[in-house]
């Protein structure tokens, strides 16, 4: 946890439990998205949680990180079938559950870009409160409803320090959604998948430039058996 980060282009790296050099911060102008210090702070603290708790320690987490619309929710609802003893748990699950009880079945499941724009607003409240609020509830759903199982899927990781939560376990396997068009991050989109003044979007953006993940979904092919033997396969070395 002591190690010196390293800067580039503005983008902060760290070596962190068993991943080398990763993505921890960014530097916008004067200004980091996370204070500098609260990532120490943070992968002290979550650490100590993980390994002192022996079922935490022995999970495997899989996660994927890719744009809205790219096959991670169908790709691991699919793993989760052929996996036994394993659980799909997303991080967004405080939000989906508040705007299930607030608003009519029809309008969640059609998924507007007002639905897009609801789970954005919420979640930028909450992490103003507190950048832990996610992660919090993560952790404690693990150690609850889910500690008896081995294998997490995790289909939503959107934020920087949401992926530095995952490293921090021993065993982890990383899936990136390389996204069909990367210049649409760029701009000041109206459409609520891409406008980066939402703090979700702009975060996946810094993700999705990095290159470090255990597994690349091409664009032009989403097979989700393929990947799934993928991760399969790399199960097999755990």
């Amino acid at each position: 946890m002591g190690e010196t980060n390293l800067s580039v282009n503005n983008k902060v790296y760290k070596n962190v439990n068993n991943r080398v050099n990763l993505l921890v911060n960014v530097k916008e102008g004067e200004h980091y998205l996370y204070p500098p210090k609260y990532i120490d702070d943070m992968v002290e603290k979550f650490s100590k949680i993980i390994k002192s708790d022996e079922k935490l320690k022995d999970k495997v987490i899989i996660y994927f990180v890719g744009g809205h619309g790219e096959g991670k929710s169908f790709l691991a609802r699919y793993l989760r079938s052929l996996l036994s003893n394993s659980y799909l748990l997303s991080l967004s699950r405080p939000i989906k559950l508040i705007i299930d009880k607030l608003f009519p079945k029809e309008f969640v499941q059609t998924k507007p870009p007002e639905l897009r724009r609801l789970y954005q607003s919420f979640g930028e409240a909450k992490r103003a409160v507190t950048l832990n609020y996610f992660l919090n509830i993560y952790l404690s759903t693990l150690k609850g409803e889910s500690s008896d199982i081995r294998y997490v899927i995790t289909d939503d990781v959107y934020h920087i320090n949401e992926r530095i939560l995952m490293h921090l376990f021993d065993r982890v396997i990383s899936v990136k959604f390389e996204p069909r068009d990367l210049s649409m991050y760029y701009d000041h989109n109206p459409n609520p998948n891409y406008d980066t003044s939402r703090e979700s979007v702009k975060q996946l953006r810094y993700l999705l430039e990095e290159n470090d993940y255990d597994i690349e979904v091409p664009k032009d092919s989403r097979d989700s058996r393929e990947v799934a033997n993928k991760i399969l396969e790399m199960l097999q070395k755990f």
